[in-house]
């Protein structure tokens, strides 16, 4: 099953197909998506340190707030106990701009019949950072480390069960290479000696390019003293 997330709002286009099938791709990020009969879907917040993660999602009109976890099902009513929208909450990611939902199979019901009105594949929901996180330096798929030291992101193999990526670590030469799996902890090696360790934990497919998160990723000396700890690193390899 592939586990898709993504961490920038900038030139990420929303792909909806509406119940005659045709695309839409001229769909900017918001926290608040425009349905039928003058409903909204608005993205109130979301908790990223709790696991798994959760998103506050609330249905205009006077209709629900519902807390919902991420990878599972909701439905929302309006105030009068009509049924409006049914969906699934598929990946909560906090990024360098904000925090982006994905929710995906979402279908609104006429509030009078009960019919199908709107089915969307994928929805995307943004909250922007305040203030924004600075991000110093371009995002890459490469990752200078101390002591000269590279990691580098080769490919992605998104058709495996999970998802794997190939990194390199590099120090002159690639001195170390491997297939990681998702959710998998990764060590690097240069020799007998360990350079980095860290969690392959998200990877995105975007429209440009795709882009892996890993987290906790750890560098050590020749002793095995720690001399760089970062708790999230963002690497992005354009198709």
């Amino acid at each position: 099953m592939r586990k898709i997330l993504v961490m920038m709002a900038i030139a990420v286009l929303l792909v909806v197909v509406s119940p005659a099938g045709a695309v839409n791709t001229d769909i900017k990020l918001t926290d608040t998506l425009k349905l039928e009969q003058g409903y909204n879907l608005h993205l109130v917040s979301t908790d990223v340190n709790g696991s798994p993660r959760t998103a506050v999602l609330q249905l205009n009109k006077g209709g629900d707030e519902k807390t919902v976890t991420s990878g599972d099902e909701f439905s929302l009513y309006d105030g009068q106990g009509h049924l409006i929208v049914t969906a699934k909450l598929d990946a909560v990611f906090v990024g360098a701009t904000g925090t982006l939902v994905q929710i995906k199979n979402l279908v609104q019901y006429d509030k009078n019949t009960g019919e199908i009105i709107l089915t969307m594949d994928r929805v995307l929901l943004f909250i922007p950072s305040h203030p924004p996180v600075k991000n110093e330096k371009p995002v890459t798929d490469t990752l200078g480390l101390k002591q000269g030291y590279k990691l580098q992101l080769m490919a992605a193999d998104d058709k495996a069960v999970p998802v794997q990526i190939w990194l390199q670590l590099i120090h002159g030469s690639v001195v170390y290479d491997e297939v990681v799996s998702l959710g998998e902890n990764f060590g690097f090696y240069d020799g007998s000696v360990l350079v980095a360790n860290g969690t392959f934990t998200t990877l995105f497919l975007g429209s440009t390019g795709y882009m892996v998160e890993l987290e906790d990723l750890t560098q050590y000396n020749n002793n095995g003293r720690i001399i760089l700890y970062l708790d999230r690193v963002i690497l992005v390899k354009p198709y």
